[in-house]
């Protein structure tokens, strides 16, 4: 329940596992399970992200901030229309995301 803390810690990691991802000096197979291993810490940090987000009290920075995690869904979404393969967990963050924001 340390939303704000683990937040921090997450930075970091999501940032260290795409640059190594992406680095060409990697042997292909070592690339991709980086690449595993960054979709993965990337769908845990925006699960955090929206939890954290849900303990928000004021209802307008609420909705704010949910608007707000549905664009950077829409970002990792036009980096990889998949989302690495992990599109369930991120469609439904998505979408609880859009229903707090009013969204449709």
């Amino acid at each position: 329940k340390k939303y704000d803390k683990a937040l921090e810690n997450f930075k970091p990691l999501v940032d260290g596992l795409w640059a190594t991802a992406n680095n060409k000096n990697l042997a292909e197979d070592l690339r991709k399970s980086y690449l595993a291993q960054y979709a993965q810490a990337l769908l845990d940090k925006t699960q955090c992200e929206y939890d954290y987000f849900m303990t928000t009290a004021d209802a307008q920075k609420k909705k704010n901030q949910m608007q707000n995690l549905v664009r950077k869904i829409q970002e990792y979404r036009d980096r990889n229309s998949e989302f690495w393969g992990l599109y369930k967990g991120f469609n439904k963050i998505e979408s609880d995301a859009k229903n707090v924001a009013g969204i449709k």
